[in-house]
């Protein structure tokens, strides 16, 4: 079965399959029953195996390259034949504040680790192809994803800060601008905020994509972050950022000015 997703931005064709790899243009390699795909704008895990036997069901996980790290988890119901609006969803997460360029690292396990740029590790077995642990957030990550259980991923961070774009059929959450998605920080701290706070839309009519205002930068999607969230504690990312970009000394200097 092949689905289309807006993924990114760019309209992407994926192949989905319970038994079947996935299969795609670009540099493809293997890691248990972990498949990758690297390409130039993005870096794209899919699994062959799992702990069910429904055929066409599974998730995609898409890592942008580039600042701020995002990932996209693209899923799919197994219903063959049904159209893309009805079958598939995605949810879409970015990690914050990224310092650095996301990066993908295959240990000698063959565990396939995403390196955002935050610093969050989000580690995937090549046993069962899915999540097994992130460093600095909890996750949930239900065995099947379902329309009904909106893919079965949630992720919330406990160091930095979390967009979690939220659950849309068919597309990606962050390519309409009339959606909110929710700024998340630890403890449970949570802010609605208008997509179009901090994205906006480029290009023609028939070839429109979606692009983080500022080009990604730190500075730019923060200070759109707290004119739409100001009643929201940012000590989370200034901590991170602080502890990534300095010295002991220096990171606590540094947090200390930012009370």
């Amino acid at each position: 079965m092949r689905i289309l997703g807006r993924v990114l931005g760019v309209w992407v064709g994926v192949a989905v399959s319970g038994a079947q790899a996935f299969s795609a243009s670009g540099d493809v390699y293997r890691a248990g029953v972990l498949q990758v795909q690297e390409m130039k704008s993005k870096i794209m895990l899919s699994s062959s195996g799992g702990p069910h036997d429904r055929p066409n069901t599974g998730r995609n996980y898409i890592m942008a390259r580039g600042c701020p790290g995002r990932i996209l988890v693209f899923s799919s119901n197994g219903n063959e034949g049904k159209k893309t609006s009805n079958s598939t969803g995605s949810r879409a997460f970015v990690f914050l504040p990224c310092t650095s360029e996301p990066t993908l690292e295959k240990r000698a396990d063959d565990r396939i680790v995403m390196k955002m740029g935050s610093g969050h590790e989000v580690v995937f077995s090549p046993v069962t192809g899915r999540i097994e642990s992130i460093s600095g957030a909890t996750f949930e990550e239900k065995p099947v994803p379902t329309m009904k259980n909106e893919g079965g991923i949630r992720i919330k961070p406990t160091s930095g800060m979390i967009i979690d774009g939220g659950w849309l059929m068919g597309e990606n959450p962050f390519s309409k601008m009339n959606r909110s998605s929710t700024l998340l920080g630890p403890k449970g701290a949570s802010c609605a905020v208008s997509n179009s706070k901090f994205l906006q839309i480029t290009g023609t009519k028939y070839d429109r994509e979606y692009q983080f205002i500022g080009k990604g930068s730190n500075q730019v999607l923060k200070r759109n972050l707290k004119s739409a969230c100001p009643k929201m504690n940012f000590y989370p990312w200034d901590l991170l950022e602080a502890q990534r970009s300095a010295s002991p000394a220096q990171a606590a200097s540094r947090v200390d000015a930012a009370k």
